[in-house]
């Protein structure tokens, strides 16, 4: 992927001044995955190796139209990012911990240290920002029916602001989203709107 060296100037996707992109670097800072004109391109791209990139016809334009080196293939993606391997991260070589593992929330770190614990659990990825409102209403949610977990069910807490790597890898674009994954570290099913605990396991096909 070649880099724009043209100055362009987009809104951020939050409130606030304009930020000057210069290069894909700049603009995958705020659009992880890049920017597709449309839905079908975004397909396109997921379909030949491309993480999936926000879909906002008026901000390619914006982009193409100032520095069209940032859509050098000319696939209606602008600054795309092809999925990576997984990160040497989210395989520590640690020994196998079969000890039992009561169902709950726990942080991303203690997760990647010993993923095998949570081998035999279903585990869902929670992608959130101290700042988004919606997130605080699922934390507020997850902490009052602390001890209500259904079985087998466990919630990662994974700040969106500081993960970056583990946003790219599965193609997360908003905070407040959810990502069921297998034992492997794998997408299985992933999603954005849930509040409540009841409303996660639901989604995550886990009973009640």
């Amino acid at each position: 992927m070649l880099l724009g060296i043209s100055a362009i100037v987009l809104s951020p996707p939050a409130s606030g001044a304009p930020i000057k992109y210069r290069t894909c670097s700049a603009v995958n800072a705020d659009y992880p995955a890049g920017v597709a004109t449309n839905r079908f391109a975004a397909d396109a791209g997921v379909r030949s190796g491309f993480l999936r990139p926000t879909t906002n016809k008026r901000l390619y334009n914006s982009i193409v139209m100032a520095a069209r080196g940032l859509d050098r293939p000319v696939n209606g993606i602008a600054c795309e990012v092809r999925v990576r391997a997984t990160p040497p991260a989210l395989v520590p070589q640690v020994p196998a911990n079969t000890a039992p593992v009561p169902a709950g929330q726990v942080k991303v770190a203690d997760y990647l240290a010993d993923r095998q614990k949570y081998a035999n659990k279903t585990v869902v990825l929670f992608f959130n920002a101290t700042w988004c409102s919606e997130c605080e209403k699922t934390r507020r949610d997850l902490a009052a029916n602390k001890g209500k977990f259904p079985a087998g069910l466990t919630i990662v807490d994974i700040d969106y602001d500081t993960n970056v790597d583990l946003r790219r890898q599965y193609g997360v674009t908003v905070q407040h989203t959810f990502v069921k994954v297998n034992a492997a570290g794998d997408e299985v099913k992933k999603w954005t709107g849930t509040v409540s605990l009841q409303e996660i396991a639901k989604k995550a096909d886990v009973p009640t």
